[in-house]
């Protein structure tokens, strides 16, 4: 990651290059040097927006080390006050109502204990619950710094002990994030390198020269989006609830963050609804108002569930690229596996008997693993892209900007008596390979993310 200071010369040594050709006389420009100065300008137009959230990253880390810096000073009490310090081993656990479902350990008390900790980091870095505070610099608990200005009392960095749980738990519910290539950002603005053609092979003669080729390359473009959600619970809290509190909250932030990942990756349509994003579903049906002529996409029989047939989904698969088959799974809603797809594999003969009865062991059709995702269609309309099949990892990216922050207000539901609790995060979806549009079959050429849509009418 380049720094800030080093972002702002080659933003001056750019914008030099360009003033040396644009200050000639017009009759002097070539129409090659004004191509080269619009390259240079728009390089300025995107080095500009990355030397702004590289400064104010660097800004916030060093307010971050600073606030760091001053929790270090912190004095523990003296022997003599009463308080001992206690090592995480000794800590005796707090009551648990209930099993742990979002912190995982090597045993239920493992996993008990971390939900303890998040709760003593919440108390101590949210509620400002000084004996909290104190518990967590005494068992190496780290109190991250406020940051961002989020509303009066601001938002806290969930630290990196507790926010790879709440990754894990997105990983878990998500399914877009499980399958697709996840990119991380340093900056809220960021191009990744994509390959778009090989090189060629010529034949030569032996004293010939050999055919010069040159391999395609673009970029993708991620732009960071802040998504946040808000929640509320009540403000009389137990300190003997903190293990339940904290698992509760770990597992709402983490689904609902995943839920709207997911929406946003197979069912963005560029409004604000998504952020902006385009999901798979609205990358593919954008390529031509002709759903005919767009190359990953098969045109079911009928425009009813209920008319769709095998013959639909072999289409499909036909479609797919061979390079995508090695990872491809089909991802489709609950209701559409069980409706559809199961239904014709019980007409074609392949469940038996004991599988009728309890279940297939796995979830698969045609060779391929099903992947169920509850955001893709569950009820039959026209035009609709109701199953897909393919490998996210080479037709999708996501853009894994920042880490989750946690922010409270004890304002906003000051009648009822509750607290809100607001979680952000910041990420993008790009669907950048869906393949193409064309009038003629032969030019028509699918990307590793193909589909089944339902008909017309």
């Amino acid at each position: 990651m380049k720094k800030s200071t080093e972002l702002a010369q080659e933003i001056a040594a750019k914008r030099e290059a360009a003033d040396e050709i644009l200050k000639k006389d017009v009759a002097e420009v070539t129409e090659e040097e004004l191509k080269q100065a619009s390259a240079f300008l728009d390089d300025v137009d995107a080095l500009e927006a990355e030397y702004k959230s590289t400064k104010d990253l660097e800004d916030r880390a060093a307010v971050n080390a600073q606030r760091i810096a001053e929790l270090k000073t912190v004095q523990r009490p003296a022997p003599y006050s009463g308080i001992q310090v206690k090592s995480p081993v000794d800590v005796a656990l707090p009551r648990s109502y209930g099993q742990v479902k979002n912190f995982i350990g090597k045993d239920r008390q493992d996993a008990a204990m971390k939900a303890y900790r998040f709760g003593q980091w919440l108390f101590g870095s949210l509620f400002g619950n000084q004996k909290s505070a104190q518990w967590c610099l005494d068992n190496g608990v780290e109190m991250k710094a406020h940051t961002e200005g989020i509303n009066t009392q601001g938002g806290v960095l969930v630290p990196e002990e507790f926010e790879t749980t709440l990754i894990d738990l997105r990983e878990q519910y998500g399914v877009f994030r499980q399958n697709a290539r996840v990119e991380p950002m340093a900056s809220d603005l960021k191009r990744v390198p994509r390959r778009t053609g090989g090189l060629t092979a010529y034949f030569t003669n032996e004293t010939a020269s050999i055919t010069e080729s040159t391999a395609g390359w673009d970029s993708v473009q991620l732009t960071a989006r802040k998504l946040g959600v808000l929640t509320r619970f009540s403000s009389e809290l137990n300190e003997d609830a903190v293990v339940n509190l904290s698992d509760w909250l770990a597992g709402e932030i983490a689904y609902a963050f995943a839920q709207k990942e997911d929406d946003c990756g197979f069912n963005g349509d560029g409004t604000s609804t998504y952020g902006g994003i385009v999901g798979v579903r609205s990358a593919l049906t954008n390529l031509s108002g002709t759903i005919a002529n767009i190359a990953g996409l098969q045109v079911g029989t009928g425009n009813a569930y209920s008319e769709l047939t095998l013959a639909d989904f072999h289409g499909v698969v036909g479609k797919l690229p061979v390079y995508a088959q090695g990872r491809a799974k089909w991802f489709v809603h609950n209701t559409f596996w069980s409706n559809v797809m199961e239904k014709l594999i019980i007409a074609s003969g392949g469940a038996v008997p004991v599988d009728i009865v309890n279940g297939a062991p796995s979830r698969k059709f045609l060779g391929y693993p099903v992947v169920i995702s509850q955001v893709m269609p569950a009820t039959e309309a026209n035009s609709q892209v109701c199953a897909l099949l393919g490998d996210l990892t080479l037709g999708a990216m996501m853009g894994d900007r920042r880490a989750t922050t946690l922010a409270l207000d004890n304002s906003v539901y000051f009648a009822s008596d509750e607290i809100a609790l607001r979680g952000t995060e910041r990420f993008d979806i790009v669907a950048h390979d869906v393949g193409n549009a064309s009038a003629t079959a032969a030019s028509r050429v699918p990307g590793p993310i193909v589909g089944l849509i339902t008909a017309a009418s």
